[in-house]
């Protein structure tokens, strides 16, 4: 009876399509400007075929213990380009542009920050 159940759940959850909404992979990089300020970047690439929007802006937060500074940045977004990987153009397109092969949008997102002279700044980004 215990066996009859757990086949029966995992057919019907089987059957069920799941629709993903999160990025395929992010990265945040910076680079020193001049004194304090560095020029901080956020890339997100996101799967076109999911629910997930990307904005206009992302939040980033940057925190410092030895400091005791923790805030929120708005990054505007900068651009957004398709970089998907089709073998062969004849294929046809990506689901970015209506198509059935898979699609990859790359969103950058980037502002200049002033960062005060600590030790151990943390850079983190949460998918809104």
């Amino acid at each position: 009876m215990k066996k009859l159940l757990l086949v029966s759940i995992l057919v019907i959850f089987g059957a069920i399509k799941s629709y993903a909404s999160h990025a395929m992979s992010a990265e945040i990089t910076y680079t020193h400007i001049s004194g304090d300020n560095y020029l901080v970047q956020l890339i997100v690439y996101n799967d076109c075929a999911s629910t997930l929007t990307s904005g206009a802006s992302q939040n980033m937060t940057f925190s410092s213990a030895s400091c005791g500074i923790n805030f929120d940045q708005s990054m505007p977004l900068i651009s957004e380009t398709e970089v998907s990987q089709l073998c062969d153009e004849d294929i046809g397109s990506s689901t970015c542009n209506g198509g059935t092969e898979p699609g990859t949008l790359e969103f950058v997102y980037q502002d200049t920050i002033t960062l005060p002279p600590c030790v151990d700044w943390i850079l983190h980004w949460d998918l809104n």
